[in-house]
């Protein structure tokens, strides 16, 4: 793994999720598995915070994720939330099903660009837990990822009474920063299993990307837009006020999905991923450097 002792130390076992992420992928999966039906309410937030150890603003925060997800409701007063859907359209295969699969050959390549990389952490822990039970045995798992370095941020994310205030971008590229960490980790932990050989490599570019992709052993990728959207967020550690900005929103975006021919794709689908594959290669051997954690 090439991993330099700096990440060595940032993706120990102190590496882990927010708080308000863990909470909500907690209750992603119960409604995925069906625990939660359609029109079913979920848990008080006084009960989540219970169940979790966490404070009510992190179970709001972590709710706020599924709504922004179209899996629930806003919460009417006296009501939690209501869960909308369980399950994507039959012919939109789920990320999750298609990182299985593609976690089902010998030699595992992704080749990653994200703002922050959030939804895709969430999404590989289930492939993740199948290699680590032996459910799936790739020999070997690659992974290169382009995030966005501070200088990236200058323009979005912005308060939108104060665009020149650096906050949201520097909030924006920490959690960026953070869920690098943890896919570090998480990938660090699989090869210490002693059951695959991993290699990640993480490097920045000065450019915010207008879409999220993931180019699955260079034959699938997933492919969604970026959005700006009004939104509220705390910037200051230690304060819960929420602050008006213009933010880069992508976990409630739908992935698209292309595939070569070689899995039935058509030469429409074959020549996009084509595309994508060149995009990312000339940034990665040019303008891309390492990231610095």
């Amino acid at each position: 793994m090439y991993l330099s002792e700096m990440h060595q130390a940032a993706a120990g076992d102190g590496a882990r999720a927010p708080a308000f992420q863990r909470i909500a992928d907690d209750l992603r999966r119960r409604i995925n598995e069906g625990e939660f039906a359609d029109d079913t309410t979920l848990p008080t937030q006084e009960s989540l915070a219970d169940r979790h150890h966490v404070s009510r603003p992190t179970v709001q925060r972590a709710i706020d994720l599924l709504r922004k997800d179209g899996l629930v409701d806003a919460p009417k007063k006296g009501r939690p939330p209501k869960v909308l859907h369980t399950a994507p359209a039959p012919d939109d295969p789920a990320p999750v099903d298609c990182l299985m699969r593609a976690f089902g050959e010998e030699e595992v390549t992704l080749d990653v660009v994200s703002v922050t990389m959030q939804s895709l952490v969430s999404t590989l822990k289930e492939p993740f837990q199948a290699v680590s039970r032996g459910s799936l045995t790739p020999a070997s798992i690659t992974v290169r990822a382009l995030i966005p370095r501070r200088s990236a941020f200058e323009d979005l994310p912005r308060l939108i009474q104060q665009p020149q205030d650096r906050r949201p971008g520097d909030r924006l590229h920490e959690i960026g920063n953070s869920f690098a960490r943890v896919l570090w980790a998480d990938l660090n932990h699989l090869e210490e299993t002693g059951q695959v050989r991993v290699s990640v490599r993480i490097k920045t570019t000065g450019q915010l990307p207008g879409h999220k992709f993931y180019i699955l052993n260079s034959a699938e990728v997933l492919f969604g837009a970026y959005t700006v959207q009004p939104n509220e967020v705390p910037l200051d550690p230690g304060s819960v006020r929420r602050h008006a900005i213009y933010d880069v929103r992508g976990m409630e975006t739908p992935l698209l999905h292309f595939h070569g021919t070689e899995y039935g794709g058509s030469t429409h689908d074959a020549a996009f991923i084509d595309q994508q594959r060149a995009w990312f290669e000339t940034r990665w051997e040019t303008i891309a450097v390492p990231w610095s954690g």
